[in-house]
């Protein structure tokens, strides 16, 4: 939570290059509503491995199941009426847990097509949404306490009472939106009122009293002075980098990708084959007959169509020396120029202004 205090904050993307790489205009409002309906797209049998597993109610996840997909269809209802050219941008950034095509299949199954202010966008962290945003709005995600310890207009939407499983202390210190004419009246709201000072005074008192990168820093370098270098190259492992190495490292994070696109096809054409009576597929023999080959080379090219980067696939956890250097580099920018954090921080301001006086107009 500290990230989203100067100069931390100027490490992550700006708005103008958020914009520049979605291709959405920066001059509209941008409200910002992190997505936190996980259930609604939960099956029974995923229900059912939370209560053996987790030892989960059953009863509380039915309720929070059936909360969740009401809600989410009321907020796809109700955001699909900003269809003037002067009404905000409506972006909807899926969990990490949740792919962007569960939501727009759901999107469409309660609207239809919908309209041109609304974008569901899941790559990049919350955190520069966070910042570039204008408002957010959210059902009970703890981004919202995120985006007020950001100095951000926050709005929590619940058409309906909190079910058991959901309710937290913390909701009673955001304004609530319960229907559509609140929902789209703070929408278009512009300017905006604080709404955020409350939810981040209590978050600061409980999470922030002394800072917690600072707290970090020091354990990692007592650490380092306890152990010491036991006949090791006292160079950082991100400084030892080799053109070779680089090409290596991008080559496993491929590898790993390609694994989990072949093991999703795998589990697609399980549940293909119960569709036809077909009860396992432990017989390896007859996977490599073809159907399987051919379904882990479709699933791979969707990989490559939908991500070309692989920013939003498993693969992208695979975390390197050489990914260690890009992020050292920018920190080092961050942090070691306050003049050009300072700058960027201006930067970013000049952009909410003049997408706020945009929505005035």
């Amino acid at each position: 939570m500290k990230l989203y205090d100067p100069p931390y904050r100027n490490y992550f993307e700006s708005r103008a290059e958020l914009a520049m790489r979605h291709k959405i205009d920066p001059q509209k409002k941008w409200v910002l509503f992190p997505e936190s309906y996980q259930y609604a797209f939960m099956t029974k049998e995923s229900l059912q491995c939370l209560v053996d597993e987790k030892n989960a109610d059953m009863r509380l996840l039915e309720q929070a199941r059936g909360y969740s997909e009401r809600c989410l269809s009321r907020l796809f209802a109700w955001v699909d009426e900003l269809r003037s050219k002067t009404d905000p941008l409506f972006i909807l950034r899926p969990r990490p847990d949740t792919t962007p095509e569960q939501v727009i299949e759901h999107m469409h199954r309660a609207i239809g097509t919908p309209s041109g202010n609304m974008a569901v966008i899941q790559t990049g962290s919350v955190r520069e949404w966070i910042l570039a945003a204008d408002h957010v709005i959210s059902s009970h995600s703890t981004t919202l306490i995120e985006a007020a310890l950001a100095g951000k207009p926050i709005h929590l939407f619940s058409p309906e009472a909190f079910p058991e499983a959901l309710a937290a202390e913390w909701h009673r210190l955001v304004p609530l939106l319960a229907d559509r004419d609140a929902l789209l009246d703070a929408i278009r709201q512009s300017p905006m009122a604080s709404t955020g000072t409350q939810l981040a005074a209590w978050a600061r008192a409980q999470f922030l009293e002394a800072d917690p990168l600072d707290a970090i820093a020091k354990a990692i370098a007592q650490l380092h002075r306890a152990t010491g270098p036991h006949g090791q190259s006292s160079l950082p492992d991100y400084r030892r980098l080799w053109s070779g190495r680089i090409v290596v490292e991008v080559a496993l994070k491929w590898r790993r990708r390609l694994r989990f696109a072949s093991a999703r096809a795998a589990a697609r054409l399980h549940r293909g084959m119960g569709q036809y009576g077909r009860s396992s597929l432990s017989n390896y023999r007859w996977l490599w007959n073809g159907p399987i080959m051919v379904e882990i080379a479709l699933e791979w090219l969707r990989v490559l169509m939908r991500d070309p980067g692989g920013k939003r696939w498993r693969g992208s956890d695979v975390f390197g020396a050489h990914d260690v250097a890009r992020r050292v580099s920018r920190w080092q920018q961050v942090l070691s120029h306050p003049i050009e954090g300072k700058r960027l921080e201006k930067v970013r301001e000049n952009n909410l202004s003049v997408s706020r006086s945009s929505d005035a107009r």
